[in-house]
């Protein structure tokens, strides 16, 4: 019996995985370019108001990144076009930093998570 359990358990964890991860829903304009790396971590994201104020702090899980953005995984939603900074921690190989991006897209449900895409912003082009 609990075999069988099992079983299902990870079939409705793949199921759940392809539904929500699955980017061949997302439109064009969502689907990053740029060779994607897998990753296992956490990054905390800070959420900003319109005017660019932090409005709170949340820990998420990254699953993947890329030169253009990166994938998250995260109990909390964010909504899409919301601008947040991505604080990434030291690693053996480089200092903590900071990234500014853009939410490109945000699925899942409310106690089950959610898979986010962030698109980095280049503030230098910005400002040019």
């Amino acid at each position: 019996m609990a075999a069988q359990r099992d079983h299902l358990t990870r079939a409705g964890l793949k199921l759940l995985k392809k539904l929500v991860f699955d980017e061949s829903t997302l439109e064009p304009e969502n689907r990053r370019r740029d060779e994607r790396h897998a990753v296992v971590g956490e990054v905390v994201v800070v959420q900003l108001s319109k005017a660019g104020e932090p409005t709170g702090k949340t820990k998420v899980f990254i699953r993947d990144l890329s030169k253009s953005g990166c994938g998250l995984w995260s109990r909390t939603s964010f909504d899409p076009g919301s601008v947040v900074i991505l604080q990434f921690g030291a690693t053996p190989e480089q200092p903590p930093s900071n990234r500014k991006a853009i939410v490109a897209h945000c699925r899942g449900h409310e106690g089950s998570g959610f898979a986010v895409g962030c698109r980095f912003i280049n503030e230098s082009a910005e400002a040019a």
